[in-house]
């Protein structure tokens, strides 16, 4: 029997837990780098390019959910062949394996040099690595759902710091550093908002949780609520850096938010290092962002190839990843590569979904006409 992306299982997901999907999934390093090449071009203007960034995320979100509702029943791998012609879906295809596999291997080289700065200084750069590897392929061999259900149970673990850590830098913030503003005009504001549009890797998961919804209209409330909360978790981060770092200390910094967390001070309070309070969503938003991911390009490889070995499929493509970091020189070399991943993510999660959506339309495919 052939391996789709949709298992077969007898529970469906609760809509209302798509929030969840996207907070842990979307977020992993994001919320550390704060979109660091946002500052780098908008400047102190940032916090106004997330605002826009997010009109546009938004919309691309209910784009997608559009689609999706269409489709009610298969994920986008299996209905662009209807939409686009079995040639053109295969490149298609190949496109987004490219893309996840290349993510996959950025996000493992910027955990492993995470972990050496700040955690395992002397510890081989693979080690940790193979030890995250190990538990994302065990998860992802399970399927999707269990996926889920993983991130239902670790969310409140995720959460409670980050919340947490925006509470203790509130009362650092100094206004003056986020003047004046538009001192550069407008066009450096539009393009950080399409950067900042670029870094919400991971939303094209929402084309692929059609099979395991029993109604894809219940999605959309919940899936616009919970982009909603990641838009302003993403504006709340930017606005804390820039106003307790400014933004010419922003712009030297690989990891803003570490920075911004460990000059808080409270007298008497039995504490230092508050930056070890982004610890643990760092680890889980990485594992789960890892585990994700690698179950789009695993099951998407084993869907349209027809292949049977689900498992072996799983743990070459983990496995392809890994070494691939050893392919990128150094940590300079991973920033230009990860902003190049960032115009491409334009294209896979909004761009390819919208024109196929648009010729789905034209050309009457889909159920919701």
């Amino acid at each position: 029997m052939t391996m789709t992306i949709k298992e077969n299982v007898k529970d469906k997901i609760d809509p209302r837990a798509i929030p969840l999907i996207l907070l842990l999934t979307i977020i992993e390093f994001e919320l550390f780098t704060v979109a660091r090449k946002v500052f780098l071009i908008a400047g102190r203007d940032s916090w106004l390019a997330a605002l826009l960034g997010g009109i546009f995320v938004t919309l691309g979100t209910y784009f997608l959910l559009r689609l999706m509702n269409r489709f009610p029943k298969q994920n986008f791998l299996q209905y662009i062949p209807q939409i686009w012609g079995k040639p053109i879906a295969l490149i298609i295809a190949l496109g987004y394996f490219l893309f996840w596999g290349s993510f996959l291997t950025l996000l493992f080289k910027n955990t492993a040099e995470v972990n050496q700065v700040f955690f395992l200084e002397k510890t081989p750069l693979l080690i940790p690595i193979f030890l995250i590897a190990i538990g994302a392929v065990w998860l992802v061999t399970y399927g999707f759902v269990p996926i889920i259900r993983f991130i239902q149970i670790i969310s409140p673990v995720f959460l409670i710091p980050i919340l947490l850590a925006i509470l203790l830098t509130l009362s650092e913030i100094e206004i003056r550093n986020f003047f004046p503003i538009l001192a550069n005009g407008i066009t450096p504001v539009l393009k950080g908002a399409v950067i900042y549009a670029g870094y919400f890797q991971g939303l094209e998961v929402i084309l692929f949780l059609s099979p395991f919804l029993a109604d894809t209209n219940k999605a959309f409330k919940p899936t616009l609520i919970g982009i909603g909360l990641l838009n302003m978790l993403a504006f709340v981060s930017i606005t804390l850096v820039i106003g307790i770092l400014g933004i010419k200390n922003t712009n030297e910094m690989l990891w803003p938010a570490f920075a911004m967390m460990s000059i808080i001070e409270i007298p008497g309070f039995p504490a230092e290092r508050f930056e070890l309070l982004l610890t643990v969503p760092l680890l889980i938003g990485v594992f789960v962002t890892i585990s994700v991911t690698l179950y789009l390009l695993s099951y998407g490889i084993i869907q349209v190839f027809k292949i049977s070995h689900k498992k072996t499929v799983i743990y070459v493509m983990a496995l392809i990843t890994i070494l691939a970091i050893m392919l990128v020189p150094d940590f300079a070399w991973y920033i230009k590569f990860r902003g190049i991943h960032t115009y491409a993510a334009i294209i896979f999660i909004y761009f390819l979904p919208i024109s196929t959506l648009t010729l789905a339309v034209l050309r009457k495919k889909g159920e919701y006409l």
